[in-house]
């Protein structure tokens, strides 16, 4: 996991990992068979990856392959009650693309036929489960409301009990 992230990382190992978390990439041992080994739900630590692309403001070229592991249920559940089906499909767009700009956002909505307002970008991230850093888009899977609020989801006790 650390691949996706480190500076020190080259590019082919950052799409090696990535392959391997998200895509279901079976060599040597799938992602999801390791962190259960561990004692971690994979799409908690999932989840936290893409909270740490975030923070560490990384911005992918393009998006994750197809394949990849879908947003998580949880999360676009809150979305849609919350913001609504236009909100859940960005949502899904940026999962798919960690660190897409605003306009490359808007332009794969606009080639799925979404019809996207700024009302709906604007409910999105009230929710507080995506984030924009300047002009790029995560989802972080945390409400950043209740963080100024002084509640924080402890990752690593998510991670290991269920």
């Amino acid at each position: 996991m650390r691949a996706t992230f480190t500076k020190g990382s080259k590019p082919k190992e950052v799409v090696e990992a990535i392959e391997w978390i998200f895509c279901g990439n079976t060599d040597p041992i799938p992602f999801d068979m390791c962190s259960e080994a561990l004692g971690a739900r994979p799409i908690v630590l999932r989840k936290r990856l893409m909270y740490e692309f975030y923070r560490k403001w990384i911005v992918f070229p393009n998006s994750f392959p197809f394949l990849a592991t879908p947003l998580p249920d949880d999360v676009g559940s809150v979305i849609f009650y919350e913001a609504g089906d236009n909100a859940v499909a960005l949502a899904v767009l940026i999962w798919y693309w960690p660190g897409v700009s605003t306009e490359d956002l808007l332009s794969l909505a606009a080639e799925k036929g979404l019809r996207v307002t700024q009302h709906d970008i604007d409910r999105l991230e009230a929710t507080g489960m995506v984030a924009c850093n300047y002009e790029n888009w995560y989802v972080t899977c945390r409400r950043q409301r209740q963080e100024r609020n002084g509640i924080d989801t402890n990752w690593k006790r998510s991670a290991i009990y269920a």
